[in-house]
């Protein structure tokens, strides 16, 4: 069964357990059947069963077709970035521009900043987007201003973040499920447009 017809198996409603063991699971069954509990859930999160077969189709037409393989790579990449934009909202697949890591999408959007931009992003971010920030804050590249986002009580509290946004900054990075917890920050579309619509960039 592929991703699609699983997800369109599980049907509308409430996303039960039953329903992911008997859809989901066995996308999986090739990690899940390793021993143990794996809680990682970045880039290297357990892959689906089908990845094997997509990396070798993928490698195959480089074998056969050499430089005549651009062509179908492309395809599915427009095909990868029309359905990331379908998943997250968005009207057009150029709203998606691909990068093969978190790091390598800010260090893009940091380059591209002039002068020395004003930056603020939360305590709670993934390790290397933490690493990059402060590394560009260290040479003098961007100011950077790191806030907290956790209540006492373990909830989200982003009037901190909204203080320095209406202090005036150029970019503002934040997850939109903080990776330490899983925690989801709901109401980022909202906060944003309360706030001075810096640039944002969601991990």
């Amino acid at each position: 069964m592929s991703l699609e017809q699983a997800i369109s198996a599980i049907g509308p409603g409430p996303l039960t357990e039953d329903a992911l063991r008997l859809h989901i699971f066995p996308l999986f069954s090739n990690t899940l059947a390793a021993p143990g509990i794996y809680l990682a859930n970045h880039s290297l999160g357990r892959p689906l069963n089908q990845t094997e077969d997509d990396l070798r189709e993928g490698f195959h037409r480089w074998q056969t077709k050499l430089g005549d393989a651009w062509g179908a790579w492309i395809e599915e990449e427009q095909a990868h970035r029309w359905r990331l934009a379908q998943l997250i909202g968005a009207t057009r697949l150029d709203c998606i521009i691909p990068k093969t890591s978190a790091g390598q999408g800010l260090r893009t959007i940091l380059n591209a900043l002039s002068g020395v931009p004003r930056v603020v992003a939360t305590t709670e971010e993934f390790d290397s987007i933490d690493v990059i920030l402060k590394q560009y804050a260290a040479v003098g590249r961007i100011s950077l201003q790191l806030v907290t986002c956790h209540a006492p009580d373990g909830s989200i509290d982003l009037s901190e973040l909204m203080r320095k946004i209406d202090d005036g900054v150029d970019l503002v990075v934040i997850s939109q499920v903080m990776f330490m917890n899983g925690q989801v920050v709901s109401g980022l579309d909202l906060t944003m447009q309360s706030g001075s619509s810096p640039s944002t960039l969601p991990p």
